[in-house]
């Protein structure tokens, strides 16, 4: 039987709902119209962020626990195609490459990179990812680094053939982004993260008064939330 700790199940509902509720903002703005000055500003984009690394870093941390890391990779990968396949007709929302395609990857690759993950010390190797995810944070967009800290990367490595890595050509467009570059080393310090927390003597045990029920019932249908929440705001928006 895989492990499972209510806390992280809690944790991935909050963050689920949290999406839902910036998703139905996006679909108010996007689909009626409305007027929302600071959802295309820095806070907007705060928010989304702190959704997303929410998200992989979870993933990350609860991918060494399942037995079946090929099976639910190949699944959550899986997902992700149909999620491009229903958007693919509509260029305004069309999704490459999106969070269930890069989650489904990583997971695949947790797989054969399991042992190297268990022999490399964790806090450092968090502390690696974390540099990482930071100094590759902008390569889709041409750079490494942030601000004057730059360094442009040759342009023959933006094409289609590079979009699943993280280096798109100028013309390319997704609703939602997410290649492995730079967000597969967010995802493995989750991983490395797991093995800090159980050396400081995390169990299942931890922190169990601060689930929350209804959260941790959506945490644990979180693929099924994911893959519907779309469609009925959708269904909400066009009867309200």
């Amino acid at each position: 039987m895989e492990m499972r700790y209510r806390i992280l199940d809690s944790l991935r509902g909050a963050a689920l709902v949290s999406m839902a509720a910036y998703h139905a903002v996006w679909d108010a703005a996007f689909f009626r119209g409305a007027e929302i000055k600071w959802f295309g500003g820095p806070a907007g984009r705060a928010w989304q962020l702190s959704i997303c690394c929410s998200f992989i870093l979870l993933s990350g941390f609860c991918c060494c626990m399942g037995r079946r890391p090929l099976r639910r990779g190949l699944t959550v990968f899986a997902c992700g195609a149909l999620v491009t396949a229903a958007t693919w007709f509509f260029p305004d929302v069309r999704i490459v490459c999106g969070v269930l395609t890069l989650l489904g990857s990583c997971m695949l690759l947790s797989a054969p990179l399991k042992g190297a993950v268990q022999k490399c010390p964790p806090w450092p190797s968090a502390a690696v990812c974390a540099a990482l995810f930071l100094a590759f944070y902008n390569a889709p967009r041409g750079f490494l680094g942030f601000g004057s800290f730059r360094l442009e990367l040759p342009a023959f490595l933006y094409n289609n053939a590079m979009i699943f890595v993280g280096f798109p050509p100028a013309e390319f467009t997704s609703a939602d982004y997410f290649p492995l570059l730079p967000w597969a080393f967010l995802f493995f310090a989750g991983a490395f993260l797991f093995r800090a927390a159980l050396a400081l003597g995390f169990n299942e045990k931890t922190a169990e008064r601060l689930c929350v029920p209804p959260l941790e019932f959506l945490g644990r249908h979180s693929l099924a939330v994911y893959l519907l929440h779309q469609p009925v705001l959708l269904a909400l928006f066009a009867l309200f």
